[in-house]
């Protein structure tokens, strides 16, 4: 590695002590008396490292940002779509990117990593209260039982011959 990579603390906003301390150039923690998030594993109002998070972010130029459960909720269903299943807390951090990326504050051609820590199964509760809007939210094919009726569905969903 050449240099070393700006880190990117990504935090929910009903849950975002340690964005809202950077935020306002307190020396002191600003915690978050009653954090709320679907993310449940970031649901965290009084972090016990954030000294250690602030230095990280010091020495690599990073920052911090923070996002709603909504934009959790559509980072989870675009992860899902490309076969990757994980918990709301980690797709966060892809939530993250994508808002930083709108914002400018992060190129859209720069290499990115996105840490997801937890699997699908970490957090069943959440895909349980949100089974029923990713179901609707998808394109469904139906189809006859027929090889023909199928080819011509697929090349009409996919625009493109099969």
């Amino acid at each position: 590695m050449e240099k070393v990579p700006h880190v990117v603390v990504i935090q929910a906003a009903g849950a975002n002590p340690f964005y809202r301390t950077l935020a306002s150039g307190s020396p002191d923690l600003v915690p978050v008396a009653d954090p709320r998030t679907e993310a449940t594993a970031i649901r965290i109002g009084h972090p016990a490292n954030w000294k250690k998070a602030r230095r990280v972010l010091e020495w690599t130029g990073g920052f911090c940002e923070c996002v709603t459960d909504e934009e959790i909720f559509e980072a989870k269903k675009i992860l899902a779509d490309d076969g990757v299943g994980c918990e709301p807390a980690s797709a966060a951090t892809v939530a993250g990117v994508r808002k930083l990326v709108r914002a400018g504050k992060i190129d859209r051609h720069a290499d990115i990593v996105c840490v997801l820590t937890g699997n699908q199964l970490k957090d069943t509760e959440y895909i349980m209260r949100h089974r029923s809007e990713a179901e609707e939210s998808r394109q469904r094919l139906r189809v006859e039982p027929d090889l023909a009726a199928l080819r011509k569905a697929l090349e009409k969903a996919l625009t493109v011959p099969v």
